[in-house]
């Protein structure tokens, strides 16, 4: 199901860019490097009735709490008269850690999320006659395809217990965005930086939806702080 929807949002997204194909002039294609935060509020919620139980048996301590992380990904760019589309994959991931140990053993809780972000990424330049430097303003609507996984160990001596669970996410988000270009001929440097706002979220296990009470379902809150630096190089004369 989830490349099934993946595959309507790309075949969407790509219509009007094949319709009016021949109008680009400046094709690019460039590789992507993010720095980003997320907020994961109903998966920490989940987190947090195993940290207590856990913590009923040890004091366990958080050394991880979702940091900023990077995220790295690629994306094909048409621009025309100062109008640029585009799609984009990224790959996201972030976590939390707690844990406790002696001379006994150790017991922590790992949590884990990764996701898997295509976007099609519209944007106007503020200064499309700039030869240099240019500035956009834009618009991107991603779809998220994810996992989120707790797992929770036990070290006695030599052995070791290890339990896992994992919930897979699907959420779109849309996110509005200031770009910088700096050109070098057929080379171009760049810098994004924007806020992503989650919609339509659902979180799921292997016996259907996820609850965090009896009528709320558990939502892919990964909403968050967005930035990013990319080389893009013009590929136009390629396709010719």
């Amino acid at each position: 199901m989830k490349r099934q929807i993946a595959g309507v949002f790309l075949i969407l997204f790509l219509i009007p860019i094949m319709a009016y194909g021949q109008r680009f002039t400046d094709v690019r294609a460039g590789l992507h490097l993010g720095y980003n935060s997320y907020q994961m509020g109903d998966f920490k919620y989940l987190e947090s009735g195993i940290v207590s139980d856990l913590q009923n048996l040890v004091p366990l301590k958080q050394l991880q709490n979702y940091p900023m992380r990077g995220s790295l990904g690629a994306s094909i760019n048409f621009i025309h008269r100062g109008l640029e589309n585009g799609i984009k994959y990224m790959f996201h991931s972030s976590g939390s850690r707690h844990h406790y140990g002696d001379y006994s053993g150790e017991i922590g809780l790992d949590a884990i999320m990764t996701s898997h972000a295509i976007s099609g990424e519209t944007s106007y330049g503020l200064n499309s006659s700039a030869k240099v430097w240019r500035m956009f303003l834009g618009l991107a609507a991603t779809n998220h395809f994810g996992t989120y996984r707790l797992e929770d160990f036990l070290v006695l001596e030599q052995s070791m217990t290890k339990n896992s669970n994992k919930l897979r996410f699907h959420t779109f988000s849309i996110e509005p965005f200031i770009k910088i270009h700096r050109e070098f001929g057929q080379h171009i440097a760049l810098f994004k930086i924007g806020y992503d706002f989650h919609f339509f979220s659902s979180v799921n296990h292997n016996e259907g939806p996820v609850f965090i009470s009896s009528n709320n379902k558990a939502k892919a809150e990964i909403t968050g702080f967005r930035a990013e630096i990319g080389y893009q190089i013009r590929i136009d004369d390629w396709l010719k």
